[in-house]
């Protein structure tokens, strides 16, 4: 996605900035732990699990919280991978030890992140909650770990020559992250949440799960909704082009399980917007 720069100061040192904080969760619950299937949890077999989601949906990232649930309240060590920078990891572990309080949000929501992938559906309201069902969780007593496994900014992907795609270069950085990750934490269940391309574990593919593979036998998921709804995304070819904010998902009573264990079906799904709205006096480069 296109990484827009902010002037954050501005934001965060304005009384405006408290008022594009959307931090009331439009029927996204992240108190809630619902039980899951019983024949999606018996077809996993693995220590780590990988699940594909549609970016923008309230739905998918629920259903990884509530699996999240499901084995934090079996005294099980489970830990959360979320699709954003690694360089968050410290906002993120200050935000599940805090109170949770206004200022503690905003802090949360001074990363960069919020601003250039609020848009594309991928730091929406239903990861915000995703990361206050963790909160909530350890503030419980239950063994929970959250982390971060996207590529940060800093991260150099200069290209030797010009075969080199950028794709490879940051799957491959987020199996590694998810793998060292994994690695230290022997005894924890690992729920990674990822955009459905990186979960393909299609070894020709070259995604995210195939790497991730070869260090741990992987169980793969992919979400499709059976009657359609909508998502928060961008559409459009260009920058020029692309247009945001709700968007058709169409009925997908049949999917291709090729490069996954499973497909997880969801009936209608519901758009979650953006965790931060950016004020219209805020420009964006």
């Amino acid at each position: 996605c296109m990484r827009n720069k902010v002037n954050l100061n501005k934001l965060n040192n304005s009384m405006q900035g408290l008022l594009f904080l959307i931090l009331v969760f439009f029927g996204i619950n992240a108190c809630a732990c619902n039980a899951i299937d019983e024949k999606i949890l018996a077809q996993i077999h693995t220590r780590v699990i990988v699940l594909g989601e549609v970016h923008g949906t309230v739905e998918m990232p629920e259903f990884a919280g509530n699996l999240f649930c499901h084995f934090a309240h079996q005294r099980q060590a489970v830990m959360l991978g979320l699709e954003i920078p690694e360089d968050m990891q410290p906002l993120l572990n200050e935000y599940v030890q805090s109170g949770a309080t206004m200022a503690d949000r905003i802090k949360l929501m001074s990363a960069p992140f919020w601003v250039y992938a609020g848009n594309s559906g991928q730091a929406s309201m239903a990861l915000f909650a995703l990361i206050e069902k963790a909160r909530i969780l350890n503030k419980q007593g239950y063994p929970v770990l959250l982390f971060a496994f996207d590529g940060s900014t800093e991260i150099n992907t200069t290209k030797l020559t010009a075969m080199e795609q950028y794709g490879y270069a940051r799957d491959f950085i987020m199996a590694a992250t998810i793998a060292r990750r994994a690695s230290q934490y022997r005894e924890h269940k690992v729920i990674i949440l990822t955009g459905n391309l990186h979960a393909n574990k299609t070894v020709k593919e070259e995604r995210m799960a195939s790497f991730l593979e070869r260090y741990f036998p992987v169980f793969s998921a992919k979400f499709v909704a059976t009657k359609g709804g909508q998502t928060w995304a961008c559409i459009g070819k260009t920058p020029e082009s692309k247009v945001c904010g709700l968007s058709a998902m169409y009925p997908e009573s049949t999917a291709s399980e090729t490069g996954f264990d499973t497909i997880i079906r969801l009936p209608e799904v519901h758009a979650a917007p953006p965790a931060l709205k950016i004020p219209e006096s805020v420009k964006l480069q």
